[in-house]
Protein backbone atom coordinates (compact mmCIF):
# COMPACT_ATOMS: atom_id res chain seq x y z
CA UNK A 1 0.00 0.00 0.00
CA UNK A 2 1.27 3.43 -0.96
CA UNK A 3 -0.36 6.51 0.60
CA UNK A 4 0.09 10.26 0.31
CA UNK A 5 -0.33 10.88 4.04
CA UNK A 6 3.32 11.17 5.12
CA UNK A 7 3.96 14.65 3.76
CA UNK A 8 7.00 16.84 3.89
CA UNK A 9 5.60 19.84 5.75
CA UNK A 10 6.21 22.09 8.70
CA UNK A 11 3.91 22.29 11.70
CA UNK A 12 3.05 25.09 14.09
CA UNK A 13 1.55 24.72 17.54
CA UNK A 14 0.26 28.22 18.29
CA UNK A 15 -3.40 27.26 17.88
CA UNK A 16 -5.87 24.42 18.09
CA UNK A 17 -6.40 24.16 14.32
CA UNK A 18 -4.65 24.73 10.99
CA UNK A 19 -1.37 23.40 12.40
CA UNK A 20 -0.07 21.83 9.19
CA UNK A 21 1.89 23.97 6.76
CA UNK A 22 2.03 23.72 2.98
CA UNK A 23 3.43 20.57 1.41
CA UNK A 24 7.05 21.25 0.52
CA UNK A 25 8.99 20.33 -2.59
CA UNK A 26 11.58 17.55 -2.54
CA UNK A 27 14.37 20.11 -2.99
CA UNK A 28 13.18 22.36 -0.13
CA UNK A 29 15.14 22.28 3.14
CA UNK A 30 13.83 19.98 5.83
CA UNK A 31 11.44 21.93 8.08
CA UNK A 32 12.68 22.70 11.59
CA UNK A 33 9.38 21.69 13.17
CA UNK A 34 7.85 18.56 11.67
CA UNK A 35 6.06 15.37 12.59
CA UNK A 36 8.88 13.12 11.49
CA UNK A 37 7.10 9.78 11.56
CA UNK A 38 10.04 7.87 10.08
CA UNK A 39 13.16 9.90 10.98
CA UNK A 40 15.62 7.48 9.35
CA UNK A 41 13.66 6.99 6.14
CA UNK A 42 15.01 8.36 2.83
CA UNK A 43 13.57 11.52 1.33
CA UNK A 44 11.55 9.65 -1.28
CA UNK A 45 9.54 8.02 1.51
CA UNK A 46 7.53 11.24 1.86
CA UNK A 47 4.93 12.90 -0.34
CA UNK A 48 6.26 16.14 -1.79
CA UNK A 49 4.87 18.97 -3.91
CA UNK A 50 5.51 19.62 -7.56
CA UNK A 51 4.61 23.06 -8.95
CA UNK A 52 3.57 23.07 -12.60
CA UNK A 53 3.08 26.11 -14.82
CA UNK A 54 5.55 28.42 -13.04
CA UNK A 55 9.06 28.08 -11.66
CA UNK A 56 8.03 29.10 -8.15
CA UNK A 57 5.44 31.07 -6.22
CA UNK A 58 6.08 32.31 -2.70
CA UNK A 59 4.53 34.64 -0.18
CA UNK A 60 4.53 35.74 3.42
CA UNK A 61 2.69 34.77 5.42
CA UNK A 62 1.96 31.30 4.13
CA UNK A 63 -0.93 29.12 5.23
CA UNK A 64 -1.90 25.73 3.79
CA UNK A 65 -5.48 26.91 3.25
CA UNK A 66 -4.38 30.22 1.72
CA UNK A 67 -1.07 29.33 0.11
CA UNK A 68 0.68 31.69 -2.35
CA UNK A 69 -0.04 29.30 -5.23
CA UNK A 70 -3.78 29.90 -4.76
CA UNK A 71 -3.38 33.43 -6.13
CA UNK A 72 -2.45 32.15 -9.57
CA UNK A 73 -4.27 28.81 -9.83
CA UNK A 74 -7.07 30.07 -12.08
CA UNK A 75 -9.72 29.58 -9.37
CA UNK A 76 -11.31 32.75 -8.03
CA UNK A 77 -12.66 30.96 -4.95
CA UNK A 78 -9.16 30.30 -3.59
CA UNK A 79 -6.76 32.97 -2.38
CA UNK A 80 -3.45 33.83 -0.76
CA UNK A 81 -4.18 35.84 2.37
CA UNK A 82 -2.38 37.58 5.18
CA UNK A 83 -3.20 36.70 8.78
CA UNK A 84 -6.29 38.26 10.32
CA UNK A 85 -5.71 40.74 13.11
CA UNK A 86 -2.18 41.66 11.99
CA UNK A 87 -0.94 44.67 10.05
CA UNK A 88 -1.17 43.79 6.36
CA UNK A 89 1.13 46.48 4.95
CA UNK A 90 4.46 45.13 3.79
CA UNK A 91 3.30 41.54 3.25
CA UNK A 92 4.44 40.25 -0.09
CA UNK A 93 3.57 37.72 -2.79
CA UNK A 94 5.92 36.72 -5.62
CA UNK A 95 5.85 34.51 -8.70
CA UNK A 96 8.73 33.48 -10.96
CA UNK A 97 7.75 32.24 -14.41
CA UNK A 98 9.32 29.42 -16.37
CA UNK A 99 9.94 31.81 -19.24
CA UNK A 100 10.07 35.57 -19.58
CA UNK A 101 6.69 37.25 -19.94
CA UNK A 102 6.08 40.33 -22.09
CA UNK A 103 2.97 42.35 -21.28
CA UNK A 104 1.66 45.80 -20.41
CA UNK A 105 -0.97 44.75 -17.89
CA UNK A 106 -1.91 42.37 -15.12
CA UNK A 107 -5.28 41.66 -13.50
CA UNK A 108 -5.76 41.67 -9.74
CA UNK A 109 -8.79 40.17 -7.99
CA UNK A 110 -9.06 40.44 -4.22
CA UNK A 111 -10.90 37.84 -2.11
CA UNK A 112 -14.11 38.62 -0.26
CA UNK A 113 -13.38 39.89 3.29
CA UNK A 114 -15.22 37.04 5.02
CA UNK A 115 -17.03 36.95 8.35
CA UNK A 116 -15.15 39.48 10.51
CA UNK A 117 -16.15 42.47 12.59
CA UNK A 118 -14.46 44.85 10.16
CA UNK A 119 -14.06 44.29 6.41
CA UNK A 120 -10.60 45.09 5.08
CA UNK A 121 -9.23 45.20 1.55
CA UNK A 122 -6.23 46.63 -0.26
CA UNK A 123 -6.47 50.14 -1.68
CA UNK A 124 -2.84 50.32 -2.76
CA UNK A 125 0.01 47.96 -3.58
CA UNK A 126 3.49 47.97 -5.09
CA UNK A 127 4.59 46.01 -8.15
CA UNK A 128 8.23 45.04 -8.61
CA UNK A 129 9.51 43.46 -11.84
CA UNK A 130 12.73 41.44 -11.65
CA UNK A 131 13.79 43.38 -8.55
CA UNK A 132 13.73 46.71 -10.37
CA UNK A 133 12.23 50.03 -9.38
CA UNK A 134 8.87 49.64 -7.62
CA UNK A 135 5.63 50.77 -9.24
CA UNK A 136 2.84 51.91 -6.92
CA UNK A 137 -0.74 51.13 -7.98
CA UNK A 138 -4.18 52.05 -6.70
CA UNK A 139 -6.81 49.35 -6.29
CA UNK A 140 -10.47 50.26 -6.53
CA UNK A 141 -13.84 48.48 -6.34
CA UNK A 142 -13.15 46.68 -9.65
CA UNK A 143 -10.44 44.65 -7.90
CA UNK A 144 -13.04 43.18 -5.54
CA UNK A 145 -15.61 41.80 -7.95
CA UNK A 146 -16.08 40.04 -11.28
CA UNK A 147 -12.88 39.32 -13.15
CA UNK A 148 -10.84 41.84 -11.17
CA UNK A 149 -9.11 45.13 -11.95
CA UNK A 150 -6.83 45.52 -14.95
CA UNK A 151 -3.63 47.32 -13.97
CA UNK A 152 -1.79 48.83 -16.93
CA UNK A 153 1.86 49.90 -17.19
CA UNK A 154 4.45 50.48 -19.93
CA UNK A 155 5.07 47.28 -21.87
CA UNK A 156 7.93 45.30 -20.38
CA UNK A 157 9.53 41.85 -20.27
CA UNK A 158 10.12 40.19 -16.92
CA UNK A 159 10.51 36.81 -15.23
CA UNK A 160 9.66 37.64 -11.60
CA UNK A 161 6.71 39.67 -10.37
CA UNK A 162 6.38 40.76 -6.74
CA UNK A 163 3.27 42.35 -5.26
CA UNK A 164 3.65 44.05 -1.88
CA UNK A 165 0.62 45.07 0.18
CA UNK A 166 0.53 48.83 0.62
CA UNK A 167 -2.46 50.66 2.03
CA UNK A 168 -5.86 49.28 2.99
CA UNK A 169 -9.22 50.89 3.69
CA UNK A 170 -8.32 50.54 7.39
CA UNK A 171 -4.86 52.13 7.18
CA UNK A 172 -4.52 54.39 10.22
CA UNK A 173 -7.26 52.63 12.17
CA UNK A 174 -6.83 51.83 15.84
CA UNK A 175 -5.21 48.62 17.06
CA UNK A 176 -8.60 47.45 18.33
CA UNK A 177 -10.13 47.78 14.87
CA UNK A 178 -7.20 46.07 13.13
CA UNK A 179 -7.31 43.22 15.64
CA UNK A 180 -10.90 42.45 14.57
CA UNK A 181 -10.38 43.10 10.85
CA UNK A 182 -10.37 40.58 8.02
CA UNK A 183 -7.15 39.64 6.26
CA UNK A 184 -6.32 40.93 2.80
CA UNK A 185 -4.90 39.02 -0.10
CA UNK A 186 -5.00 38.01 -3.74
CA UNK A 187 -7.66 35.71 -5.15
CA UNK A 188 -6.20 35.83 -8.65
CA UNK A 189 -3.27 37.52 -10.35
CA UNK A 190 -3.69 37.31 -14.09
CA UNK A 191 -0.44 37.55 -16.06
CA UNK A 192 -0.46 36.59 -19.73
CA UNK A 193 -2.83 33.69 -19.04
CA UNK A 194 -0.31 31.79 -16.91
CA UNK A 195 -1.69 29.47 -14.21
CA UNK A 196 0.05 27.31 -11.64
CA UNK A 197 -0.96 23.90 -10.32
CA UNK A 198 0.27 21.88 -7.38
CA UNK A 199 0.66 18.14 -7.86
CA UNK A 200 1.54 15.92 -4.90
CA UNK A 201 4.15 13.29 -5.74
CA UNK A 202 3.51 10.14 -3.76
CA UNK A 203 6.41 8.21 -2.15
CA UNK A 204 8.25 5.88 -4.52
CA UNK A 205 10.78 4.26 -2.17
CA UNK A 206 8.67 1.14 -1.65
CA UNK A 207 7.89 0.37 -5.28
CA UNK A 208 11.37 1.28 -6.52
CA UNK A 209 12.95 -1.11 -4.01
CA UNK A 210 10.67 -4.00 -5.06
CA UNK A 211 10.77 -3.24 -8.77
CA UNK A 212 8.95 -5.45 -11.32
CA UNK A 213 8.54 -8.15 -8.65
CA UNK A 214 5.75 -5.99 -7.21
CA UNK A 215 3.47 -7.37 -9.93
CA UNK A 216 3.08 -10.56 -7.92
CA UNK A 217 1.59 -8.59 -5.02
CA UNK A 218 -1.65 -6.70 -4.62
CA UNK A 219 -1.08 -2.92 -4.81
CA UNK A 220 -3.34 -0.22 -3.40
CA UNK A 221 -2.73 3.50 -3.92
CA UNK A 222 -4.55 5.60 -1.30
CA UNK A 223 -5.02 9.29 -2.08
CA UNK A 224 -6.69 11.69 0.33
CA UNK A 225 -7.36 15.34 -0.45
CA UNK A 226 -6.42 17.63 2.42
CA UNK A 227 -9.56 19.39 3.63
CA UNK A 228 -11.01 21.11 6.66
CA UNK A 229 -14.44 22.02 7.93
CA UNK A 230 -15.11 24.93 5.55
CA UNK A 231 -16.12 27.41 8.24
CA UNK A 232 -14.55 30.82 7.57
CA UNK A 233 -11.74 31.72 7.78
CA UNK A 234 -10.68 28.10 7.21
CA UNK A 235 -10.62 26.75 3.66
CA UNK A 236 -9.45 23.51 2.08
CA UNK A 237 -5.67 23.30 1.59
CA UNK A 238 -6.35 21.26 -1.56
CA UNK A 239 -9.27 22.42 -3.71
CA UNK A 240 -8.57 19.54 -6.11
CA UNK A 241 -6.89 16.15 -5.81
CA UNK A 242 -3.88 15.97 -8.14
CA UNK A 243 -1.31 13.20 -7.67
CA UNK A 244 1.77 11.84 -9.41
CA UNK A 245 3.19 8.37 -8.88
CA UNK A 246 5.60 6.04 -10.65
CA UNK A 247 5.02 2.31 -11.14
CA UNK A 248 7.87 -0.12 -11.87
CA UNK A 249 5.57 -2.10 -14.18
CA UNK A 250 2.28 -1.67 -16.03
CA UNK A 251 -0.78 -2.55 -13.96
CA UNK A 252 -4.56 -2.40 -14.25
CA UNK A 253 -6.50 -0.65 -11.49
CA UNK A 254 -10.07 -0.37 -10.24
CA UNK A 255 -10.95 3.15 -9.11
CA UNK A 256 -13.05 3.71 -5.99
CA UNK A 257 -13.59 6.85 -3.93
CA UNK A 258 -15.78 8.92 -1.66
CA UNK A 259 -17.51 12.14 -2.70
CA UNK A 260 -18.97 14.67 -0.28
CA UNK A 261 -21.29 17.60 -0.89
CA UNK A 262 -19.50 20.88 -0.35
CA UNK A 263 -21.11 22.95 2.36
CA UNK A 264 -20.44 25.95 0.13
CA UNK A 265 -22.69 24.63 -2.66
CA UNK A 266 -25.80 26.75 -3.40
CA UNK A 267 -29.09 25.71 -1.79
CA UNK A 268 -30.65 24.39 -4.98
CA UNK A 269 -27.53 22.37 -5.85
CA UNK A 270 -27.59 20.65 -2.45
CA UNK A 271 -31.32 19.93 -2.78
CA UNK A 272 -30.85 18.42 -6.22
CA UNK A 273 -27.95 16.22 -5.12
CA UNK A 274 -29.76 14.78 -2.11
CA UNK A 275 -33.10 14.47 -3.92
CA UNK A 276 -35.11 16.79 -1.71
CA UNK A 277 -38.65 17.62 -2.82
CA UNK A 278 -38.63 20.74 -4.93
CA UNK A 279 -35.31 20.05 -6.60
CA UNK A 280 -35.11 21.30 -10.20
CA UNK A 281 -37.65 19.38 -12.25
CA UNK A 282 -40.81 20.19 -10.33
CA UNK A 283 -42.38 21.40 -7.14
CA UNK A 284 -41.29 24.23 -4.86
CA UNK A 285 -37.74 25.51 -5.23
CA UNK A 286 -36.23 27.55 -2.40
CA UNK A 287 -33.15 29.77 -2.36
CA UNK A 288 -31.49 31.91 0.30
CA UNK A 289 -29.10 34.81 0.63
CA UNK A 290 -26.77 32.51 2.54
CA UNK A 291 -26.82 29.89 5.23
CA UNK A 292 -24.94 28.75 8.31
CA UNK A 293 -21.33 28.08 7.19
CA UNK A 294 -20.38 24.43 7.19
CA UNK A 295 -23.94 23.08 7.35
CA UNK A 296 -25.36 21.81 4.02
CA UNK A 297 -28.54 20.77 5.86
CA UNK A 298 -29.49 24.37 6.65
CA UNK A 299 -30.69 25.22 3.14
CA UNK A 300 -33.84 27.27 2.55
CA UNK A 301 -35.82 24.10 1.83
CA UNK A 302 -35.29 22.98 5.44
CA UNK A 303 -37.80 25.66 6.44
CA UNK A 304 -40.45 24.04 4.20
CA UNK A 305 -40.09 20.33 4.92
CA UNK A 306 -42.60 20.11 7.78
CA UNK A 307 -39.92 18.92 10.19
CA UNK A 308 -39.42 21.29 13.16
CA UNK A 309 -36.05 19.73 13.96
CA UNK A 310 -34.55 21.11 10.71
CA UNK A 311 -34.25 24.78 9.89
CA UNK A 312 -32.80 27.35 7.56
CA UNK A 313 -30.35 29.54 9.43
CA UNK A 314 -28.27 32.45 8.09
CA UNK A 315 -24.62 32.91 8.92
CA UNK A 316 -23.19 34.02 12.22
CA UNK A 317 -23.08 37.65 13.27
CA UNK A 318 -25.17 40.75 12.74
CA UNK A 319 -23.84 41.36 9.24
CA UNK A 320 -25.03 37.96 8.01
CA UNK A 321 -28.37 38.01 9.81
CA UNK A 322 -29.85 41.46 9.19
CA UNK A 323 -31.35 41.45 5.71
CA UNK A 324 -30.93 37.69 5.23
CA UNK A 325 -33.71 36.19 3.12
CA UNK A 326 -35.19 33.01 1.74
CA UNK A 327 -37.18 32.90 -1.47
CA UNK A 328 -39.76 30.30 -2.40
CA UNK A 329 -40.66 29.80 -6.05
CA UNK A 330 -43.89 27.85 -6.51
CA UNK A 331 -44.66 26.05 -9.79
CA UNK A 332 -48.11 27.68 -9.83
CA UNK A 333 -49.49 30.81 -8.18
CA UNK A 334 -51.51 30.40 -5.00
CA UNK A 335 -53.64 32.81 -2.98
CA UNK A 336 -52.90 32.82 0.78
CA UNK A 337 -54.02 34.98 3.71
CA UNK A 338 -51.56 33.83 6.36
CA UNK A 339 -48.25 32.07 6.94
CA UNK A 340 -47.47 29.61 9.71
CA UNK A 341 -44.03 30.65 10.94
CA UNK A 342 -42.02 28.84 13.59
CA UNK A 343 -38.72 30.35 14.69
CA UNK A 344 -35.91 28.69 16.63
CA UNK A 345 -36.49 29.96 20.16
CA UNK A 346 -34.28 27.48 21.97
CA UNK A 347 -31.92 29.83 23.76
CA UNK A 348 -29.11 29.09 21.32
CA UNK A 349 -30.30 31.17 18.36
CA UNK A 350 -31.03 34.85 17.89
CA UNK A 351 -34.78 35.40 17.68
CA UNK A 352 -36.07 37.63 14.86
CA UNK A 353 -38.46 40.35 16.01
CA UNK A 354 -39.41 41.76 12.62
CA UNK A 355 -39.79 40.14 9.20
CA UNK A 356 -40.67 41.45 5.76
CA UNK A 357 -42.77 39.24 3.49
CA UNK A 358 -43.01 40.05 -0.20
CA UNK A 359 -45.13 38.33 -2.83
CA UNK A 360 -44.45 39.08 -6.45
CA UNK A 361 -45.44 37.85 -9.89
CA UNK A 362 -42.25 38.93 -11.60
CA UNK A 363 -39.59 36.54 -12.83
CA UNK A 364 -38.34 34.54 -9.81
CA UNK A 365 -34.90 35.37 -8.52
CA UNK A 366 -32.30 32.76 -9.42
CA UNK A 367 -29.32 31.68 -7.30
CA UNK A 368 -27.02 33.51 -9.70
CA UNK A 369 -28.95 36.73 -9.19
CA UNK A 370 -28.76 36.93 -5.45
Amino acid sequence: MVTDSNRKQAFVWGGMSRNGGVTLRAADPKPKVALDIFPKAPGDAQSTAQILGVASVTGFPTDAGHSPLMAIDGMANTAWETHAGLVAAGRLWQVTFNQSVTTNKITILQPAPGDYQFDQWMTGATLTFDGGSPTDITLGPASRSGGGQVVSFPRRTFTTLRITVGTTNLTGASKAVLAAASPVGLAEVGVAGVHAQQVIAMPDDLLSSVGPASQSHRLVLVMTRLRVSPIPPASDPEPVLARAFTLPATRTFTLTGTARISSQAPDDAVDALVGRPGAPGGGVVAYSSGRLPGDPRATASAALDGDPTTMWSPGLGRGNQLGAWIQVNRPQSKTVDHLDLQVAADGHHSVPTKLRIQACDRQPRSPQGR
